[in-house]
């Protein structure tokens, strides 16, 4: 799936989790298969994208915004605390940024470089102020902590308290299975289906990813686009290829050469109608999977409400 996930040096927009410590703190799975039952590209209908930051694609409204993922991070957290104090503990767990769009937006490089202005003044390097962080391949970060709890040390009984991991009980009490952690999740998601799980339509669409690279249309877009970078001089098979040459990585500020490559990426991005044709793409196999799963996802659906509520419940908003 072509999500934003920017490193300090560029847009890795081919998949959302590994993506998402957007949803690091939540973890990924991926449901068996692709998710559809059908074969064969679906066909497509290619339109001009005016702004690429409104990109939006069918299983866009089921994945969880930024906010929401803070939000439920933001109630686990306050879980883990009081179960922590039912031990007689004290733990005061890193702050969580709610400071985060309450939407789930493609950026404006999800396919390939687009901004020529911004390629020429910072080619493959985060822009000045932009606060991006640095992430793993295909990831994007947010400001979440993961599900190990982090921070100042803490005593063992607190480790175990939180983790469970260690003595099964301590100060005469039993840890929860999973400590305050798993405790934590499962109280946020009571109420729902016991298999209800928040990254099940970002699967969907992960899944899709190997189908997207291999669609005939898209091969043939990006051998377009790579024939057109090689009479610019450049000698790249795919947009990722550039994004992640190492050299960009030697230098702190772009380089000429970086600032070229980058330029070079838009004009024969355009050119060859690359981010056209590849959301044209993820659409059509988004909208096949979405119909294949319609039932799923109305199920998913009504969980996300009960988890938002309970959510909205515990932090008073």
């Amino acid at each position: 799936m072509s999500v934003t996930g920017r490193s300090t040096r560029r847009t890795g927009a081919w998949v959302l989790c590994g993506l998402l410590p957007l949803l690091t703190a939540l973890g990924c799975s991926s449901p068996d298969g692709d998710g559809s039952a059908q074969d064969g590209p679906p066909p497509i209908e290619v339109t001009r994208i005016s702004d690429p930051a409104n990109i939006e694609q069918p299983l866009n409204k089921y994945i969880l915004t930024q906010r929401q993922t803070q939000l439920m991070f933001a109630a686990e957290q306050r879980l883990r605390t009081a179960c922590a104090q039912r031990f007689g503990l004290s733990w005061e767990p890193p702050p969580v940024d709610l400071d985060v769009p309450d939407t789930f937006r493609y950026g404006a490089d999800a396919y390939i470089r687009y901004d020529e202005d911004a390629a020429r003044r910072d080619g493959y390097h985060a822009a000045a102020g932009s606060g991006e962080q640095d992430a793993p391949d295909g990831g994007s970060t947010t400001g979440t902590a993961g599900d190990e709890p982090s921070g100042p040390r803490m005593s063992p009984q607190l480790r175990t308290v939180l983790t469970g991991q260690g003595s099964g009980t301590v100060g005469g009490r039993k840890v929860p299975d999973g400590g305050c952690v798993e405790e934590a999740r499962r109280t946020l998601r009571k109420g729902t289906d016991p298999h209800w799980d928040e990254n099940y339509p970002n699967s969907l669409a992960i899944n899709l990813q190997g189908k997207i690279d291999e669609d005939p249309r898209v091969v043939k877009v990006l051998a377009k686009w790579s024939a057109c970078m090689k009479r610019a001089g450049f000698d790249y098979a795919r947009p990722k290829d550039a994004w992640a040459d190492p050299r960009w990585e030697a230098s702190d500020t772009p380089t000429a050469q970086e600032r070229a490559v980058a330029v070079a990426e838009v004009r024969c991005g355009r050119t060859a109608r690359v981010a056209e044709t590849m959301a044209a793409v993820e659409r059509a196999y988004q909208e096949r999977v979405a119909d294949d799963k319609s039932q799923e996802l109305a199920e998913y659906d009504r969980g996300k409400e009960a988890v938002m509520r309970r959510v909205a419940e515990l932090l008073g908003r």
